[in-house]
């Protein structure tokens, strides 16, 4: 396809199929690609050439380490297709299965670690714009532990902005109708309402309270009975279930969760400042992303040594190669959270209190499904629409919060622990978060590391920053070999 060889079948859904390939170069260069293709079918209807396209675009203007990165959309005679990078790792939904199979629960601050890298990628896509630097209002929509991938090396991506709304979208979702999956979508989204990027901290707060818990929190046997949980049953608090749950992290969740979207956090940037701040408290003599690294190589030997072996056919594969499976542990029924015990309301009595009636259609619509395989980005095919029952929803506009007086800094390195000096006064090390007085200027710092070439750098300080640093080792000096002593020179004696 192009000029990637294609080496097995990944994933299919309604609309689009996942598959590996490998990109080929010159002196035996090979490298693992996922490839995303519409369904041939469906190649040449422009609403789903649009929507695709759409996504293309997007994801190629994210240029963050918390977002799966684009390589390529080509075109291979009519068919579309997007290069993504092979991902090596899990879902977080795959890690909270193995775990619950395992009889084990997440660490508390490694699942708020993981909301607050998800949380770093979808800020970036938050703060995009456009080249007149108009927001774009990006709102990602259809955030899930599904969507959320962690590698082997515990490192956290965001997949999937397939169905993400954006200001200059090809294609628009119209007023009354909503997509995404109905147990992490925030009450206005399932309402059809005009979303902002609040929707997507409350899919945070879903995500956040199911690794914290281990549990499900809206999911239910029916799609009606899901969104019913999700608008009107009570939520219940993680503590409800684990009393020794942290009081400072309880109410991170619970702001994330608020139904009214004007009580939860304002910005990505927020809610990720108060998971940093928890996890300060929580410090280890090691980063978060090495834990988590370490957790994930021990709970998943086996994916590893698959995946493995799969990787090492590939450089000789002549013909489509046996997958593992996409999602590990695929039969583990996870428990269902804590809550008030409440029959489902009649059809009426629902469209009544949620001012809708709900038509759910388990077909057809303007939806680029599929069930993801590694590093690849596609949801299950969710229903296609929620309409109004009689006039639609009226539209909600974004609210655009007031611009704060501080703006959040923050620095990483790879490796991290770098010592971080502003104005030659050493400041503490990477990961360095850091909060400033909005101004004009900027911050000059300097990272320095045993090993390491230092880095200068600056900091505007008219918004939040976060920046990645790849630190370079330092050439290793020589040893200076001394030469050694002359010997003395005989001495003779006159005879």
């Amino acid at each position: 396809m192009g000029r990637y060889v294609i080496v097995g079948h990944l994933a299919s859904g309604g609309m689009a199929e996942i598959l590996l390939g490998k990109s080929v170069g010159p002196g035996g260069f090979e490298r693992a690609v996922v490839v995303k293709r519409i369904l041939p079918h469906l190649a040449r209807q422009p609403a789903i050439v649009n929507m695709f396209l759409d996504e293309a675009r997007l994801v190629a203007q994210i240029n963050h380490p918390n977002v799966v990165q684009v390589y390529e959309l080509g075109r291979d005679g009519d068919e579309l297709f997007q290069v993504f990078e092979y991902l090596n790792g899990e879902s977080a939904v795959g890690l909270m299965r193995r775990m619950s199979a395992n009889e084990q629960r997440l660490p508390l601050d490694l699942a708020a670690y993981i909301v607050a890298e998800a949380t770093a990628g979808i800020a970036a896509a938050h703060a995009l714009t456009d080249a007149q630097g108009a927001a774009l209002n990006v709102v990602h929509r259809d955030i899930s532990p599904e969507n959320v991938f962690i590698t082997y090396e515990g490192v956290v991506k965001v997949l999937d902005f397939g169905i993400a709304r954006m200001e200059n979208r090809l294609t628009q979702t119209s007023t009354g109708e909503t997509k995404g999956k109905f147990a992490y979508m925030a009450p206005e989204q399932v309402r059809g309402e005009e979303v902002d990027a609040r929707a997507d901290l409350f899919s945070l707060g879903v995500v956040l309270h199911e690794l914290t818990t281990g549990a499900r929190l809206f999911r239910r046997d029916s799609p009606a009975a899901t969104l019913n949980a999700v608008c009107e049953l009570p939520i219940p608090s993680p503590a409800s279930s684990q009393p020794a749950y942290p009081k400072a992290l309880e109410a991170i969740c619970m702001r994330a969760l608020d139904r009214d979207r004007a009580r939860r956090y304002a910005t990505a940037v927020e809610m990720r400042k108060a998971l940093l701040a928890f996890l300060r408290d929580h410090d280890h003599s090691m980063p978060h992303q090495h834990l988590l690294g370490n957790l994930m190589r021990a709970s998943f030997r086996d994916r590893i040594e698959e995946k493995r072996a799969m990787l090492a056919k590939l450089q000789s594969a002549q013909e489509l190669l046996l997958m593992p499976a996409v999602e590990v542990d695929a039969h583990v029924e996870l428990p269902l959270a804590t809550t008030v015990s409440r029959p489902p309301p009649s059809p009426r009595t629902f469209a009544k209190s949620a001012g809708i009636a709900l038509l759910i259609s388990l077909v057809g619509g303007f939806y680029l499904g599929t069930r993801r395989g590694p590093g690849a980005s596609a949801p299950e095919p969710p229903p296609s629409a929620v309409a109004a029952a009689s006039a639609p929803a009226p539209a909600v506009p974004p609210v655009t919060p007031q611009t704060p007086s501080r703006v959040h800094l923050e620095i990483r390195t790879s490796p991290p622990g770098a010592q971080v000096l502003v104005d030659g006064t050493s400041r503490g090390t990477t990961p360095w978060v850091h909060d400033e007085p909005r101004r004009d200027g900027a911050l000059r710092y300097e990272l320095r590391m045993k090993g390491f070439a230092p880095v200068a750098r600056t900091l505007p300080l008219g918004a939040d920053q976060m920046v990645e640093v790849e630190l370079v080792r330092s050439p290793s000096k020589k040893s200076v070999e001394r030469r050694p002593a002359k010997p003395p020179r005989p001495h003779f004696e006159r005879l």
